[in-house]
Parts: structure tokens; C-alpha cells; sequence
């Protein structure tokens, strides 16, 4: 598996800042013990320290006038974080990512405008040696998906690979890469193959997947326009030849935006397969849309659901519903697609596995379950897998699995006075996904938790969350985190 984008593209010290600040955002305490970070991110106290200080100076830089997120007390050897103030983790990814050497060159080696090393140390005030260093490092990595880097600094290797590599770039970073070569100009004419090709879309497009389907028309578009054509052997899909299609349909719109880039006829209508199967592969087309590929790309993919189901009914004993067996087809409709035909744009995606196993442990071990058969029955290799489709269908069947499929934890609420309290906890505990949560008013032998402004029983095997007013984020965490730790037990 190829290692997170950003801890070989960005300069070491770099990328552990940005690791900090995430830290600290995904946690949910108002005081984070030095000793703790040192044992969650397995640093010494000088690293943890060094580290925050060089964030905080940057992020002062970014934001001189704003209040502090994160402020050391020596007191308490702790980092106390103000969870209401948010930095924009894109202005400081950017400037990191600016910073960088090695982002510089991967963005402008796939748009062949890299005259020569010198011509790009000149540009970039920068020394050979250590351009040298980046290219070897861009080179390293590439060849993970049997690319490599020429000696005229090109990307050599399958045209359909290095646009999948560089759509999860441009996805993981939610822009487009630094390249020199990019204007005005550029801008204009992808704006302009965007107009056309969303002619074609019904409803309003919400800005995200303006911006997604933006980046993906500037991969494509960057690398035809300087001759770099997929051929019909990386494209085998193609859309059903039983079923003519009309000028109404979508596919019809992409052809006739590539007829005006691209003059041979083969090399048009294999890039119009590309281009249409690419953008359904984002998901901004919203829907199953297998049916206007071919018979072959058709079973394959139902041959994925197909799979998905069983392995759902040999987990909870019970079959899909119609309408969730509809919804899941919808749903994983262009993650099937991503993986089978574009499997590398998911292989720079930031990881936080431990995460979800912990706070989702029965759909965890779910999701890793129908991997695992998809793996099997379709023969798809593990790292496309674990990078493709294991988050997908945690979300997804996170959202499907019914609350009765899922282990009962019996929480007894009585509260003496704070009654409208108890029913704002009642609202709020009812709209928790992934566990099941059954509200008892009496305790009883099968009482997991119980949550009052007094104690109730004086048995330490029952946890008690005494609260006298609405608790902060972070004891309502400590309560969810219980809840989740009586739902892995009973598994």
C-alpha cells in the first residue's frame, strides 16, 4: 500500500504539524496530557513539544488576529484545545504543500513542463541536488503502480494509471495540483468542457461535486492536451451497443465535447469511454447507472452486489429488503466502478482505520467481512481493496444495518430534576447512529449503564454518568465511548 500522500510530499516537519493538528481536532477532550500524545503518536516529549511550538508560530502567521485553538499549560504538562475555534486546514495544508519541492515537481511532471532540472531549480530557487532528491522520491513512489520517471522528466507507464494516481491527488487535497504551466486560459477551456458535459445533468449540483467534477475534467484535460491518449487496451469497458444511444444521453454530450478536442475517431471514442466512466466514477452522477455499460462490465458489477448481499444475510441471518438492497446498488454504484476501473485514486487517502474499528465495531467487522468476500469472488488484489471500498461500505452499511441487527446496551434514565434535560439526552441519544441504545426507566439485572443527577445503586458493575446539568462534548463522549465498548463485549 502506498503510504499517505502527504507523509513523502510534504518536508518532514511539515507533515507532522499538519499530524498534530489533526490530532488535536479529532479528539474530543478539552486537555490533552503530553503523555498521552507521546503514546498515541509514539513521539518523545521533545518531539510532541517541538512540534507544537513550530504549529502554533504557523498558525499565528495564518491567523495573527484570530484567538489561539491550542494553548500549552506547563502547569497541567497538558495542550488545552478550544474546540469552537476552527482553523481552515486547507490554508494550512496549502502552505505546507507550497513549501514543498516534491509537490512542486509531482505537478509538474505530469504536465511535461519540466524543461530541464536546472530549469526547474532556476524556477523554483531551489538547487539541483535537491530537485534530484525530489524527482527520486516522486519516482519512488510511482513506481509502487509500475510508473516511472523519464530522463526528460515525463511520467512513463498506462495513461489510465496515471490519471487514476493523480485524481486521488487532486481529491485528497481538494484542488488542483501546483502546475507552472496552468492560465487563464486553461481555466477557460475547462470551464468551458464543464458547461457542456453538466448541460447533460438534471438538478442543481451541490459546490462539491462542482469542485470534484471540475479536478477530474482538469486531470483528464492536462494530459490530452499534450498527446497523452489512453489506448483501447486500458479502456475494455465500453456502453452498450444493444441500446443506441440518443443525443439526449450523457455519454453522447462527452462525445460530442471530445469530438471537438480530439481529430482521430478511435482515439475519440475511447477517450469519450474514459472521460464518461470517469465521471460517473465520482459519484456526482447520483444513481446505478451500470446499465448503459456493456453485458460484460454489467455482470461484474451486480456480481459485486450480489456478493455484498449474501455476505449480509450470513452476518445478521437476514436478507437485505428490497429497498435496501435498491439503495445499496445506489450507493456503491461508483465505488464498485472506482475500484474495477480507476483503482489507484483512493491510494493516497489519508488512513484513520483504528478510528472507525473502535467507534463502529459490529459494521468494522461487517465491513471487513464483505471485503473480504469481494476480495474472493471477484479476485480484486488487497490494497485496491482496503483502499477502495473498506470506508465506502462502513458508511454505507452504517446507514443500512437496522438498529434491531445490532447488540442492545440498556441505558436506565431517572433524573430527581433536571426533566427537561433527560428529554433533550433522550433526543439526542435517539439520533446516534450504529448502536443500539433501548432507554429503560428502572434499573434491573440487565441494566448496562444508567445516567442520573444521583446515584442509584451503589453496584460498581453498573457505570453511572451523573450529570446535573446538559454535559459537555466531552462527557457525552465518554458516555458514547462506554456505549461502544458494551456493544464490542457483546459481540
Amino acid at each position: 500500500m502506498m503510504e499517505e500522500l502527504f507523509s513523502w510530499v510534504l518536508e518532514r516537519k511539515d507533515y507532522e504539524k499538519l499530524q498534530l493538528n489533526d490530532y488535536f481536532y479529532s479528539r474530543p477532550e478539552i486537555i490533552v496530557p503530553v503523555k498521552t500524545i507521546m503514546k498515541d503518536l509514539d513521539w518523545s516529549r521533545y518531539r510532541v513539544l517541538s512540534t507544537y511550538e513550530l504549529l502554533s508560530n504557523d498558525i499565528k502567521q495564518l491567523e495573527p488576529t484570530a484567538k489561539h485553538a491550542f494553548n500549552y499549560d506547563d502547569e497541567l504538562k497538558a495542550v488545552v484545545v478550544d474546540h469552537d475555534v476552527r482553523l481552515d486546514r486547507q490554508m494550512l495544508q496549502r502552505r505546507y504543500l507550497d513549501a514543498s519541492i516534491v509537490w512542486q515537481y509531482l505537478g509538474e511532471v505530469v504536465d511535461e513542463s519540466i524543461a530541464s532540472l536546472e530549469d526547474f531549480a532556476q524556477r523554483h530557487l531551489t538547487s539541483i541536488p535537491v530537485v534530484r532528491a525530489a524527482k527520486q522520491i516522486v519516482d519512488e513512489h510511482l513506481a509502487q503502480l509500475n510508473l516511472r520517471i523519464s530522463k526528460d522528466n515525463r511520467v512513463i507507464g498506462s495513461e489510465t494509471t496515471i490519471r487514476s494516481f493523480y485524481f486521488g491527488i487532486v481529491r485528497s487535497v481538494k484542488g488542483l495540483l501546483m502546475i507552472s504551466a496552468t492560465s487563464d486560459r486553461f481555466d477557460q477551456q475547462v470551464d468551458q468542457i464543464f458547461r457542456k458535459v453538466t448541460q447533460k445533468l438534471s438538478g442543481r449540483m451541490r459546490q462539491t461535486n462542482i469542485l470534484k467534477l471540475k479536478l477530474t475534467i482538469s486531470i483528464w484535460f492536462l494530459r490530452i492536451r499534450k498527446n497523452n491518449f489512453a489506448t483501447a487496451e486500458d479502456v475494455t469497458y465500453v456502453f452498450d451497443d444493444k441500446n443506441p444511444i440518443d443525443e439526449d444521453d450523457f455519454h453522447q454530450a462527452i462525445l460530442d465535447v471530445v469530438a471537438e478536442l480530439i481529430e482521430n475517431e478511435n482515439m475519440r471514442k475511447v477517450e469519450a469511454r474514459f472521460l464518461t466512466a470517469a465521471i460517473y466514477a465520482t459519484g456526482v452522477v447520483p444513481g446505478n447507472h451500470a446499465r448503459v455499460f456493456d453485458e460484460e462490465t454489467q455482470q461484474v458489477l451486480k456480481g459485486m452486489n450480489d456478493s455484498l448481499k449474501q455476505s449480509y444475510q450470513e452476518f445478521f441471518k437476514v436478507a437485505l429488503t428490497t429497498t435496501q438492497a435498491g439503495e445499496l446498488d445506489d450507493m456503491l454504484f461508483a465505488t464498485h466502478l472506482s475500484v474495477l476501473f480507476f483503482p489507484y485514486a483512493r491510494f493516497v487517502a489519508r488512513k484513520n482505520h483504528q478510528i472507525k474499528v473502535d467507534s463502529l465495531p459490529v459494521q468494522s467487522i461487517f465491513a471487513e467481512f464483505a471485503m473480504q468476500r469481494i476480495i474472493s469472488d471477484h479476485g480484486l488484489p488487497l490494497k485496491v481493496a482496503e483502499a477502495g471500498l473498506f470506508n465506502d461500505y462502513l458508511v454505507n452499511f452504517t446507514y443500512l444495518i437496522p438498529t434491531e441487527l445490532l447488540p442492545v446496551v440498556n441505558v436506565v434514565f431517572d433524573f430527581a430534576d433536571n426533566h427537561g434535560m433527560a428529554k433533550l439526552l433522550y433526543q439526542r441519544i435517539g439520533n446516534i447512529q450504529g448502536v443500539n441504545i433501548n432507554i429503560c426507566d428502572y434499573l434491573s439485572d440487565q441494566t448496562d449503564i444508567y445516567v442520573s443527577d444521583q446515584i442509584l445503586t451503589w453496584n460498581q458493575e453498573v457505570p453511572a454518568f451523573l450529570w446535573n446539568e446538559l454535559p459537555s462534548d466531552y462527557a457525552f463522549s465518554q458516555f458514547l465511548k462506554r456505549v461502544v465498548e458494551i456493544t464490542r463485549d457483546q459481540l
